[in-house]
């Protein structure tokens, strides 16, 4: 569509199909219920402040599950995987990260994060030695970055790793009105698309 006012052109799915994304061309902040794809996986992000287990759906229902046929720790079950010193149960403010796989080979995996104060990323990629690892020879080595940005006190996420991009690119869900510019790539599907703007043509010559 084109925005009259603002004299852009913008673009938004409309939720028919299989969705409309745009390749990452610059570290995001990551926004509750975002999507991302990668390769063939989609990962929706949640963005969580306070006790995990009383806000969070997956959490505390695979737990109640469980828990009705043996009793185990709070830190672990099959299909969840969290940093060893990240507490489940505990009662703060801090904003943590949630990310769930559809699609791929790690469908239904889940993943929780806490800040860290060291700064160290969590990387996304199709390697053992990735926080994240998804077994799809279209991610590159290292796919995606995500790190905890204290000034913005938000998750940042960054295609690539160590200013290295990634080969096929990691695309962002268009589920908001999203400003279009030359040079911007987005799909439909398996269909890619490139934006180029172009002026309109003024001539310096002078009409006798």
């Amino acid at each position: 569509m084109y925005d009259v006012e603002e004299g852009d052109y913008l673009i938004k799915d409309l939720g028919v199909g299989y969705g409309v994304f745009v390749r990452q061309e610059a570290p995001i902040i990551l926004k509750d219920n975002m999507l991302i794809n990668v390769g063939e996986a989609y990962i929706v992000v949640n963005i969580i402040a306070g006790c995990l287990m009383q806000q969070d759906q997956d959490l505390s229902s695979t737990f109640k599950m469980v828990l009705a046929q043996t009793a185990i720790s709070s830190r672990a079950t099959s299909n969840f995987t969290s940093p060893s010193d990240l507490d489940v149960n505990a009662e703060d403010d801090s904003i943590k990260l949630k990310l769930k796989i559809f699609g791929g080979p790690s469908a239904g995996e889940i993943y929780y994060y806490r800040t860290d104060p060291t700064g160290r990323p969590i990387v996304i990629g199709r390697t053992p030695e990735c926080d994240i690892r998804i077994n799809d020879k279209l991610l590159s080595k290292s796919q995606a970055s995500i790190t905890f940005s204290t000034d913005d006190s938000s998750w940042v996420l960054s295609d690539g790793c160590n200013n290295k991009p990634s080969t096929n690119g990691t695309w962002l869900y268009l589920n908001e009105n999203f400003k279009m510019h030359s040079g911007m790539i987005f799909k439909a599907n398996q269909t890619i698309f490139n934006v180029d703007f172009i002026e309109p043509h003024t001539s310096s010559e002078q009409v006798i």
